[in-house]
Formats: C-alpha cells, sequence, structure tokens
C-alpha cells in the first residue's frame, strides 16, 4: 500500500547512495523483533569504521589528489599515477565508509541491510571487480537492465553489446558527463574482452598443469598477483577518466603517465602509499566472507576494540581534515 512505500523510500540509511534494498529484503525485517544488544554493538561498531574510512582517510587524501586532477601538466608522470593511486584510495574509503554508515545505522534500527562491497581491488577479473564493487547496484543493472535487454540468452555479438550498452548507461547513472560515459564504456569494452581471452588463458594453464590437471602454488599465487595487478591496473586507467572535469584532462593526465613526463610540483607519497596499504588491508579483510563472518560472531571482542582505536584516529587524523566534505556518491 501507499503507507508501506513511503515506509520503504524513507528509510533514510539507504535512500541517497545505497546499499540498494530490495522490498522483499526489507519489509519482512520489519515483522521481527530484532534490536538486540549484539546489533547495537554491531551498528556502532560499522559507523565507527565508516567514520575512520571517510573522516581520516578519503578527506585527508583528497587534498592531495584533487591538484593534480585539476592541471596535470604541472606534475610529473609518477605523480599523476600516484594521484590516480591516491583517488582510489579516496573513492573507496568515501563511498565503503558511507555504506559501513548506512548499514550501522541500519542496525541500530534493528534491520541488517545488504554489504556492498567484497574486496574489490583484490579481484583477478574486472567481470569479479564489478560483483564486488557497488554489489547491489551490479545487480541491479543486471536485473533491470542487462537481462531485460536480453543477457547472454543471445548471438555472442548480442550478448557482448548488452554488457557494452549496460555499462555505458551505469556511466550516464553516474552523471550526464562524458567523462562517465566514456568510463562505463571502457569498462563494457575490458569485460567483453575479457571474455573473449578467457579460453587462451584456460589453454595455458593445461600447458602449465600437465598430467596431473593440477597446477604448482608458485605458478598460481604468481598468476593470481598478476592477475590482480593488470585488473586494478585498468581500473586505475579508468579513474582517469571518472575524476577528471573533461576529456581534455584525462588525456593529459594518460599522456603524463605513458610518456614519463616531468613536472615541478611535488605531491605527498608517503600519504598516499601508507593510506593505499590501509586501504588494501579493508579489501582484504572484505575478500573473503569467513573473515567478516568470524568478526560478526565476536561483535563484544572485535568491535569494542575497533571503537576505542577508531575514536583515537578519527580525533588524530580526521577532525581538522583540510579536504573534509560530502560524501562522493552523494553527487550522482
Amino acid at each position: 500500500g501507499l503507507l508501506e512505500f513511503f515506509v520503504f523510500i524513507l528509510f533514510f540509511p539507504q535512500l541517497v547512495a545505497g546499499p540498494i534494498m530490495r522490498h522483499a529484503d526489507f519489509f519482512p525485517q520489519l515483522d521481527k523483533d530484532q534490536i538486540k544488544p549484539a546489533y547495537l554493538i554491531r551498528g556502532m561498531a560499522l559507523i565507527q569504521l565508516g567514520l575512520i574510512k571517510k573522516v581520516a582517510i578519503a578527506d585527508n587524501i583528497v587534498s592531495v589528489v584533487k591538484p593534480v586532477f585539476a592541471d596535470p601538466t604541472q606534475y610529473s608522470g609518477i605523480a599523476n599515477f600516484l594521484a590516480a593511486l591516491g583517488f582510489s584510495v579516496q573513492v573507496y574509503c568515501d563511498f565503503s565508509g558511507y555504506t559501513d554508515l548506512a548499514r550501522g545505522f541500519g542496525y541500530m534500527f534493528g534491520l541488517k541491510l545488504p554489504e556492498n562491497f567484497f574486496g574489490p581491488y583484490l579481484a583477478r577479473t574486472c567481470g569479479e571487480l564489478w560483483q564486488r564493487w557497488h554489489a547491489t547496484l551490479s545487480t541491479w543493472m543486471r536485473d533491470y537492465l542487462y537481462i531485460p535487454l536480453g543477457g547472454s540468452r543471445t548471438a555472442r555479438w548480442r550478448a557482448d553489446l548488452n554488457l557494452i550498452i549496460t555499462f555505458t548507461l551505469s556511466g550516464l547513472w553516474h552523471g550526464a558527463n562524458y567523462t562517465y560515459i566514456l568510463w562505463g564504456f571502457m569498462h563494457g569494452v575490458a569485460i567483453v574482452v575479457e571474455k573473449r581471452l578467457t579460453p587462451i588463458g584456460n589453454a595455458f594453464r593445461r600447458i602449465f598443469s600437465g598430467s596431473s590437471g593440477e597446477v604448482g602454488p608458485v605458478y598460481r599465487y604468481s598468476i593470481g598477483t598478476l592477475k590482480v595487478s593488470v585488473v586494478f591496473f585498468l581500473f586505475l586507467v579508468g579513474i582517469l577518466f571518472f575524476n577528471a572535469p573533461t576529456i581534455t584532462q584525462s588525456w593529459e593526465m594518460f599522456a603524463q603517465i605513458f610518456t614519463f613526463a616531468r613536472g615541478g610540483q611535488s605531491i605527498n607519497v608517503e600519504m598516499i602509499l601508507g593510506l593505499f596499504v590501509v586501504t588494501m588491508g579493508f579489501n582484504w579483510y572484505q575478500f573473503k566472507a569467513g573473515r567478516m563472518k568470524w568478526m560478526e560472531a565476536r561483535p563484544h571482542l572485535a568491535y569494542s576494540t575497533l571503537l576505542l582505536s577508531g575514536l583515537a584516529v578519527i580525533w588524530i587524523l580526521g577532525l581538522y581534515a583540510p579536504g573534509s566534505g560530502d560524501f562522493i556518491y552523494f553527487q550522482f
């Protein structure tokens, strides 16, 4: 009815930027008495974790990253690359932090919102990355765009076109700017190319596996590390278009990086690399579902420690962050 509709759309934790919650998952929870101590502790801890990501990390690194994207020709190729790396930290901690805040407030109301991030920076394929980044939007676009277009149940060329259209529209969802549209188109093409190269990769695997059909641990971890590195590098290339104000500035950054250009301005290398390591730690934790379940099974010990340490981190690093501001995804 109309009342249920307004209750659903006005549930503020998931209203502005997700995670996108389906009504079929929302309303059954309203009939349960779920406000219990474990939920309150879990909610407070997620709120604390979200504040650490947003205030202590994302808002601090923005002051380092923003000037480079605004005028890339004043910085060296290495500085431009580090700025792209820094923005990967900023956008992940900003959006993942918002998700933690939304889920934390949901728990405070006795409602369990879906997780939205599953360690995307450790994905081994481009397709896997988008299953782990803003997962609720990815499933929404699959159900309401990709499948209605025909999905993969059509000819190969049509299935590829459906993927490219879906990702291009996802770029348009972020804003009516050519940079976003090109960013979405690039990721769609990357996934299509990846699918076509999969048989070649499988052939190499069979060569190295020998008669046993199993590859050794050295090969497995080496190839796994290489895949993660390539996928993340492609993600950084996309960032050059996603965060730049215009396509012209995107190409300027691209040229600065790949021509190893020199520049007169410096950049805070230590902050970018240090916060990148912290960000990869968050991704490592999210990557395996068992790690999150282990943490959730011990809310009093793990979350109380997080609360105390988080308060200290926010007070020392984030209270007066020069780049503090709204969440990035509030503008989309």
